[in-house]
């Protein structure tokens, strides 16, 4: 999908405004969005961008995706932003990437899906849990807190030594504890060739009402078919109009597990939202051939 039809989605509501003087009690009468920014067109090694959505916007998810023009380069991250003042209320988005090998150019879109709310009638929080030992393959669950609903989470691997081979994204998808609904997030990240031992912290971002006469939404999460098994992998998971037919059910998140099981590994290079119908993410094989099953998921509240 080329950068341009991309930015469109980025830009159109995914939802009619409604008119909110006071709190509407459902979730479905609210306008979600979709925002979008790509990292310069001029193309670096190791592209990132970071988008926020207008005033007024509460942020319940996001997602990225890098595009090589020429060589490889792979998701080190996709997760929420946040300011000094309030450390668990997510106001952006952060994409990150890292190449592999020698003359990479590449360029990084992220995006932030946000719920109009200047009255204050919801309140999202981010929840997050990092590992604490370095490792090859750095694994992390986080749970939501108490009374929030799931919208949508993020990861970021970070590795241990700055300036490293690097640490790669091949999992950010919703979690559930045993006989439970989801009501969290989960990440997993993997080297690549060289030993780069990593930490990886996972984002669960919930919302849940804030003032009296809103109801509780909803959280249905949908596991797309997964993908062949495949050296560059595809996978979708349908939006709202799919996940419950005849259910007003709005797209707030998503992510992607690439299943690559042995070899050198297959990485994410997208987990993004394509408009209102649904989530993609891509895969790549990071060395030789190494086929994977991919699978995406889709997040939506009614």
């Amino acid at each position: 999908m080329s950068v341009a039809l991309l930015a469109a989605f980025a830009a159109a509501p995914t939802r009619a405004a409604s008119t909110q003087d006071a709190c509407s009690p459902n979730f479905s009468d609210y306008k979600v969005s979709i925002f979008g920014s790509t990292s310069p067109t001029s193309a670096a090694p190791d592209p990132s961008s970071t988008v926020y959505p207008p005033n007024g916007y509460k942020v319940l998810s996001g997602g990225a995706i890098v595009q090589t023009l020429q060589g490889s380069a792979f998701l080190t991250g996709s997760y929420p932003d946040f300011d000094s003042d309030a450390p668990d209320v997510p106001i952006g988005w952060y994409g990150d990437s890292k190449h592999q090998g020698t003359g990479t150019r590449a360029r990084l879109t992220t995006y932030v899906i946000a719920v109009y709310d200047p009255n204050n009638c919801w309140s999202v929080k981010a929840f997050q849990q990092s590992t604490v030992t370095p490792s090859a393959h750095p694994s992390v669950t986080v749970a939501l807190g108490t009374g929030y609903v799931l919208t949508g989470g993020g990861a970021r691997a970070i590795p241990a030594t700055p300036g490293g081979n690097g640490s790669f994204l091949y999992s950010s998808i919703p979690w559930v504890s045993a006989g439970s609904a989801y009501n969290g997030w989960s990440a997993q990240s993997k080297d690549q060739s060289i030993n780069d031992p990593a930490n990886i912290t996972a984002w669960a971002i919930g919302i849940k009402p804030a003032v009296a006469g809103v109801n509780m939404p909803t959280s249905n999460v949908n596991a797309g078919k997964p993908s062949a098994s495949l050296n560059n992998p595809i996978a979708l998971a349908n939006g709202y109009n799919n996940v419950l037919p005849g259910v007003n059910c709005t797209l707030t998140g998503g992510g992607a597990n690439d299943n690559w099981g042995a070899g050198w590994g297959n990485l994410l290079t997208a987990i993004y939202p394509l408009g209102t119908s649904g989530w993609e993410a891509l895969g790549q094989s990071s060395g030789p051939e190494s086929a994977s099953v991919l699978t995406a998921y889709s997040v939506c509240l009614n």
